[in-house]
């Protein structure tokens, strides 16, 4: 598996923790898990594309994983949250439940029958 995003995540915050560290500043980093909820941009996002994937059948199987959710409002509090109190430090995880890839699919297959969710 290619987790390009994540590497690039992982690189951009390491090299924000060393920018911070030489210029004196505080640095507050909000990592959620995996962000759900209305869409800002034009296009798909990747978050989109696979649960597309997932939902049309695309991709063969399912991952066999749990996986952590939060609803986009939740992230934009956390974020507000970080910038306006003085004692946010550090990382803070943004994440409001977990589950299983097959608890997500049932979920969503009761909402939306009519696709040709993955099954395996």
């Amino acid at each position: 598996m290619q987790l390009f995003y994540a590497y690039a995540k992982t690189i951009g915050e390491q090299e924000a923790w060393r920018v911070a560290k030489e210029s004196g500043m505080d640095l507050v980093v909000v990592n959620p898990s995996f962000v759900v909820g209305p869409l800002l941009a034009p296009q798909p996002t990747s978050t989109l594309l696979l649960i597309l994937s997932i939902v049309k059948g695309m991709k063969g199987e399912y991952p066999n994983t749990t996986v952590g959710f939060v609803h986009i409002d939740d992230v934009i509090a956390a974020h507000i949250l970080a910038m306006e109190e003085s004692k946010a430090s550090g990382r803070l995880v943004c994440s409001g439940s977990v589950a299983h890839w097959e608890q997500i699919i049932e979920m969503l297959r009761a909402k939306y029958p009519s696709y040709p969710f993955e099954n395996k």
